[in-house]
């Protein structure tokens, strides 16, 4: 089976949208920055798209010491050093972390972009999450401001076959960006392999972890270009794909980088082989 890396994307500020790269330095965390960054209201609870759909359109960019956002006819300059700020108390899910505070100036302009008062927390690394035990056979795997796991992959071939769906039902076809992925492969026989194994390995010998299928929520509907908001995917997606067991409808699947240790710090590159491994008798019942 040939299989090859198709897309990379890291999303540094949560919720916004997230940059493409031709190669992606990588951790146990996941992609370097990815969700290292996020936004909190007065109570310290993060944002998403999901309560702020106006985030998928802050557009950022990759610069050398940090990265840029623009929202309309504004922009800002997020630095990734923050030494020296003072801790605020970051609330994501069911976690309570302590996060850097990266000042009043970005507090304000986001603040002014969002219509509420905000701030702008970074990940501080002494204090990172870590993945639910029962995924990862135990052993503790830390990670950002995603969700909750360190990374998502999802395979082109699983998007075409949803937009084949779509199509039958004269729907417009969507992107894969409404997914939010770290990873996007291609190549393959078949739609939603990465449903029927549990390991997928570079050709370098990184292996990642397909621990959980991705649970998909509200932001899927959400156009990623206008911040529109309908209902599809999810009512497509609901008729093959809604698994009582994982409590939803999914997509994907959530990873984490499994070994070996001392390549923890290698990257990962467009086009890169990959090759599936440790097939499953079942995981995943697509109604058909």
């Amino acid at each position: 089976m040939s299989l090859v890396i198709q897309s990379l994307f890291y999303y540094p500020l949560k919720g916004c949208a997230g940059i493409s790269v031709s190669t992606a330095k990588l951790g146990e965390s996941g992609l370097h920055h990815d969700r290292e960054y996020v936004l909190v209201d007065k109570q310290g609870r993060f944002l998403s798209q999901r309560n702020c759909p106006q985030l998928s359109q802050f557009v950022l960019s990759q610069q050398e010491q940090g990265f840029q956002v623009s929202y309309r006819d504004d922009q800002v300059f997020v630095a990734r050093d923050v030494s020296g700020r003072k801790t605020i108390e970051v609330s994501i899910w069911k976690d309570k972390v302590s996060a850097l505070d990266c000042g009043e100036e970005l507090a304000t302009a986001f603040s002014d972009w969002v219509g509420a008062p905000v701030r702008l927390a970074k990940v501080e690394h002494q204090h990172r999450r870590t993945v639910n035990s029962k995924y990862t056979d135990g052993r503790p795997v830390s990670y950002g401001f995603a969700d909750g796991f360190p990374f998502l992959i999802i395979s082109q071939e699983s998007l075409n076959d949803l937009n084949q769906r779509l199509g039958v039902k004269g729907k417009a076809a969507i992107a894969m960006n409404r997914f939010r992925p770290n990873i996007v492969f291609a190549g393959g026989e078949a739609p939603y392999l990465e449903d029927q194994y549990t390991a997928l390995e570079t050709e370098q010998g990184l292996r990642f972890r397909l621990a959980k299928p991705c649970t998909r929520c509200s932001v899927t509907t959400i156009d990623q270009q206008t911040g529109t908001q309908g209902v599809e995917p999810l009512k497509t997606l609901s008729e093959y794909r809604l698994q009582p067991e994982y409590g939803g409808i999914i997509f994907g699947q959530n990873a984490y980088l499994e070994s070996p240790l001392e390549l923890k710090e290698s990257s990962i590159r467009i086009g890169e082989s990959l090759q599936l491994c440790e097939k499953l008798e079942y995981r995943v019942n697509d109604q058909k």
